[in-house]
């Protein structure tokens, strides 16, 4: 696959504009984030990395994707959270020389996972893609995809530069989202880095799509199976807002954003 990319590809991607590393295909938001970044006026080329398990549904999201897009996606089969990310040593050279933005969406959000699983997969998995980041001599930028339930249990106004507040967290998952982005924070008068904070993902606001059942959804499920006659039972008062966001949405802010110089 290496020499492949390495010789195959040589004389196309002269012409191209950019080359990112992506981390979390095949998840629903790293596959929007993939559209939005092949979509981009410029021709971009996508080191997609690919834990072993995913290929099969890698290979169908691939080829939902319109041939010209399709081309410009290259599979790394790695392990975000491994030691180079469990890439060889000339698959690891090879992007690292090239790439010059990151963006990093690998996590899960997943409930009932134990602490050391739930670390594994945010914690270390920064670590490392932070660790790639420090040896690319063309990176432009670093995404870092957290989300704003690293703010846990805190209430009212909560600013942008606010992250470790003496906060506690209502699962293992928020609070390891939380330390994988104050690791991400710290490199930032090293590298070029930006981190965004999505509220609750919802699916695609044009076709519906998930790619599985959490939080809010199960609560939009009872209400659309539920008898028109059954009156269902809130906890709380019942009349506050539900923050939620479509995952196209955040995946284009997420490209725009990236690409910018500021």
């Amino acid at each position: 696959m290496t020499d492949r990319f390495v010789f195959g590809y040589e004389s196309r991607m002269k012409a191209l504009d950019e080359e990112v590393f992506l981390t979390g295909l095949p998840s629903l938001a790293a596959r929007k984030t993939c559209e939005a970044l092949l979509a981009a006026p410029s021709q971009n080329v996508v080191h997609a990395l690919v834990r072993e398990k995913d290929e099969e549904a890698f290979s169908s999201f691939l080829e939902d994707l319109p041939a010209g897009s399709r081309e410009r996606i290259h599979r790394l089969v790695g392990e975000p959270s491994a030691i180079d990310l469990g890439l060889s040593g000339a698959e690891w050279q090879s992007v690292r020389a090239r790439i010059q933005r990151i963006h990093h969406v690998a996590g899960t959000s997943q409930l009932g996972m134990s602490r050391e699983q739930a670390q594994t997969e945010h914690v270390a998995a920064a670590r490392e893609v932070l660790e790639l980041a420090r040896h690319c001599p063309r990176l432009r930028c670093l995404v870092h995809h957290s989300s704003a339930s690293v703010s846990g249990t805190r209430t009212g106004l909560v600013l942008e530069d606010e992250l470790v507040m003496g906060q506690s967290f209502r699962n293992v998952v928020e609070e390891a989202q939380a330390h994988a982005e104050n690791l991400v924070l710290r490199a930032r008068s090293r590298l070029p880095i930006v981190v965004l904070r999505p509220t609750l993902i919802a699916g695609d606001s044009r076709t519906g799509e998930l790619d599985r059942f959490e939080g809010p959804h199960f609560l939009m499920l009872l209400m659309v199976t539920s008898p028109p006659d059954f009156a269902l039972p809130l906890l709380g008062r019942g009349d506050l807002p539900l923050h939620l966001v479509p995952a196209d949405h955040v995946a284009r802010v997420a490209a725009l954003i990236g690409s910018d110089s500021r």
